[in-house]
């Protein structure tokens, strides 16, 4: 979490993947207009692709998007969340979200 942001209990944070490292990008606000800008962290370095996948609350299938179902409304959140990393030495960090 960004020091500059201490204050504010609930803010927008989202991630990406760019020439090799992995960014955490955080807004102030929720619903941040066109001009508010983020604040960039490197999370990581050497990062050669990011593979998401997240599991449905009513079964066990899971999937590389989400909502699974492609639904724009109101979701529950999923039951769990896989996350690797691959580096470009070739090794790979998995982490299990539950």
């Amino acid at each position: 979490r960004p020091l500059l942001l201490d204050e504010v209990a609930v803010y927008r944070v989202s991630y990406r993947l760019r020439d090799g490292q992995l960014i955490r990008e955080t807004w102030p606000v929720i619903d941040p207009v066109q001009a508010t800008r983020p604040v960039e962290q490197v999370v990581l370095e050497h990062v050669r692709e990011l593979r998401l996948r997240f599991m449905a609350d009513q079964a066990a299938d899971w999937s590389e998007i989400w909502p699974a179902g492609g639904d724009d409304g109101l979701v529950a959140l999923p039951r769990a969340i896989e996350c690797e990393h691959v580096f470009d030495n070739g090794d790979t960090l998995r982490r299990l979200l539950l």
